[in-house]
């Protein structure tokens, strides 16, 4: 049995202390621990173990105790290592003692920055000089492999600067954020390290905060549109755009129409600038609007600009041409020449030049393409010669169309009268007269009515001016002013039985034109015979109580002399009720009379002789009895006024005769 350690085994130090560069390789020596056994043989041989935390990074020899590095070292993940190293003997017995490894620092780690990037904001009216922040970089080495230094790389240009111990990052020169509203800095951080040093970048990206330094500014000074007139209502016209170098607030833009908008015609769109059109327009009432339209920011206080919007309207054909008046009238003589101007019209387009130009042209009335009117200025001229006895006026339709497309017209009237020149002699109705007169008539008597007739109008014709040029010598008759021939002398046939007078009549013209005619006179003897009248009695039936009026009949009178001419008359006291026609005899009724009889006398006389007869007229009622028991007897081409005069005494008595009656119960109605 063997026999038992009875010494421990003892180290020659309890507590061990030792460093070790953090760079060591494994296998690199850090120290040998030895202990001490008093026993022998077996009892003395000893073991080295280690323990502790982290003793795996190290590697003992169990049996020289030299402790080496077995693991690449990283002071930064753990500095210190507190491990524990037994010896043990063969017997079992063992002793301990601890290891502090301290690991020495080497500069193997590069400083790191707190951010990347760092990230600050800057009014853009901040004072150079201010200290804006700082920037903080930490190193895991110790020593002086941890101290740092800050540079900047990229300053903008000394625009910004840093402190090298500190890291504050302080402004050197102004700003301006319209010029530049961010600056990317770059950075250096670098340790103290020995033998080497080591160093890291980093980003400062430093934003410039806007102030409301800048105002809004137009793309464009002036703006122009042109818009048809006929534009509907909310059409887009354009818009208008302006921007401001400021952000945010700042530079939200609000548009306005400040001024020329007074009519109401256009509005804004406050967001986007889009003009549109609110009102109808009328190229007529204006061509042109001149808008003053406003940019607004929204800063505190806002700024703003101005630009001037032009819309130019451009005219559509909706307006006619319009004369300058409804009628025109003129007068001209019919002497005028051909081309002599008669009159102008004149209309007026309110349309623009393209729709406006006028061109006149004649459409109607023109009888006979007597007139012409020139197409541009509208000048009625004469092309053919005038006849007042032709035509005496016309009435002219003008039409006056303007360029447009489809072009639009108008009309007026141009009414032209026709003056009158003495150019037509007055004339006779007849050229030559042939009269027969009867010897002894009075001085005075009455011979012949000439009629004259004049084509001019009444300032040349009437009144006329008879004359007996020759064949009177005897002067034996004289014509007056009215064209009446008259005997200025007792006429005998024994002394001369035939006048050939001629008559000159002249017109009222100036200078008067005159005609001639021929009056074949012969005088024969004297009525030796009175007329004969024959009496008459008038039947009239009346539906009613009253007649009411007409021819009612005809007195028949005769003369044995072939050239009397016979003359009636009624007696004056009865003129009230009825009359006689002086030349043919019919009676007439003139007002409504009474049922009744009338007792009427009548004179013929045939300007020597005189012969007077009693007509009665019977106004009897009818009734509806006898109306029942009528005949109707209609006969053509035969007025009422003939059958009376001519007929109706014959026919009451052939039909009474065919009827075998007496006169009194015959009545005969003439519907009238």
């Amino acid at each position: 049995m063997a026999k038992r350690s009875v010494n421990r085994d003892k180290f020659e130090r309890r507590s061990m202390r030792n460093t070790v560069p953090e760079d060591a390789l494994p296998g690199k020596l850090i120290m040998q621990v030895s202990a001490t056994d008093a026993d022998i043989r077996s009892n003395a041989e000893i073991t080295y173990t280690l323990l502790g935390s982290g003793a795996e990074k190290f590697k003992l020899n169990p049996d020289t105790g030299e402790l080496r590095t077995s693991a690449p070292l990283d002071r930064e993940e753990q500095a210190v290592y507190h491990l524990l190293v037994r010896a043990t003997d063969g017997g079992g017995r063992f002793c301990q003692a601890s290891i502090v490894l301290t690991l020495e620092d080497v500069n193997d780690n590069a400083p790191e920055f707190s951010a990347d990037p760092y990230t600050i904001t800057v009014f853009e009216n901040t004072e150079p000089g201010t200290l804006l922040t700082r920037v903080q970089a930490t190193d895991a080495d110790a020593g002086l492999n941890r101290k740092i230094s800050y540079s900047l790389i990229d300053s903008a240009d000394g625009q910004f600067s840093i402190n090298e111990l500190s890291g504050i990052i302080q402004l050197e020169k102004p700003l301006d954020r319209e010029l530049q509203a961010v600056y990317t800095l770059s950075l250096k951080a670098v340790d103290h390290g020995l033998p080497r040093r080591l160093s890291a970048s980093g980003t400062v990206v430093v934003s410039v905060l806007d102030i409301n330094d800048n105002p809004p500014v137009f793309e464009y000074r002036e703006y122009g549109a042109t818009v048809s007139e006929d534009v509907l209502v909310g059409t887009e016209v354009l818009q208008v755009y302006a921007a401001s170098r400021d952000i945010e607030a700042n530079a939200e833009i609000t548009y306005s129409i400040i001024s020329g908008n007074e009519h109401g015609k256009f509005s804004i769109d406050s967001k986007t600038g889009a003009v549109f059109i609110i009102g109808n327009l009328d190229y007529e009432s204006s061509h042109e609007y001149y808008l003053t339209v406003e940019a607004t920011d929204g800063g505190t206080p806002s700024l703003s600009d101005v630009a001037t919007v032009s819309i130019n309207v451009t005219d559509i054909n909706d307006n006619s041409p319009v004369f300058s008046q409804d009628t025109y009238t003129t007068v001209i003589g019919e002497d005028a020449v051909l081309e002599q101007s008669v009159i102008t019209v004149m209309a007026d387009d309110a349309d623009g030049p393209l729709n406006s130009h006028i061109h006149y042209s004649i459409i109607d009335g023109n009888r006979g393409s007597s007139f012409t009117i020139d197409p541009v200025r509208g000048e009625v001229k004469v092309t053919r010669l005038l006849d007042r006895e032709t035509i005496s006026g016309y009435t002219l339709t003008v039409q006056a169309s303007d360029n447009g497309s489809p072009p639009r017209v108008n009309t007026t009237t141009v009414n032209i009268d026709v003056s009158d020149v003495n150019d037509n002699p007055p004339a006779f109705s007849r050229g030559n007269y042939s009269v027969i007169i009867q010897e002894n008539k009075p001085v005075g008597f009455s011979v012949l009515q000439l009629v004259v007739t004049d084509r001019d109008s009444s300032h040349n014709g009437p009144p006329f001016f008879f004359a007996i040029v020759s064949g009177n010598d005897e002067k034996a008759f004289e014509v007056d002013q009215q064209g009446v021939l008259v005997t200025s002398a007792a006429i005998k046939r024994k002394q001369r039985d035939h006048y050939l007078l001629q008559v000159k009549v002249a017109d009222n013209g100036k200078p008067p034109l005159t005609s001639l005619a021929y009056i074949d006179i012969r005088v024969i003897e004297e009525s030796i015979y009175p007329p004969a009248i024959l009496p008459l009695e008038i039947f009239i039936t009346a539906f009613g109580e009253e007649y009411s009026g007409g021819v009612i009949g005809k007195i028949h009178a005769t003369d044995q002399d072939v050239y009397d001419t016979l003359t009636y008359s009624l007696d004056p006291q009865m003129d009230k009720l009825f009359s006689v026609s002086s030349t043919g005899g019919k009676l007439i009724a003139h007002r409504k009379l009474d049922v009744g009889q009338y007792l009427l006398n009548v004179s013929v006389t045939d300007g020597k002789f005189t012969t007077a007869a009693d007509i009665t007229v019977h106004i009897r009622q009818v009734t509806q009895e006898m109306l029942n028991h009528t005949i109707a007897v209609r006969f053509a081409n035969l007025t009422p006024e003939e059958f009376v005069g001519d007929y109706w005494r014959n026919f009451q008595r052939a039909l009474r005769n065919f009827l075998g009656v007496r006169r009194n119960d015959i009545h005969i109605g003439v519907h009238l």
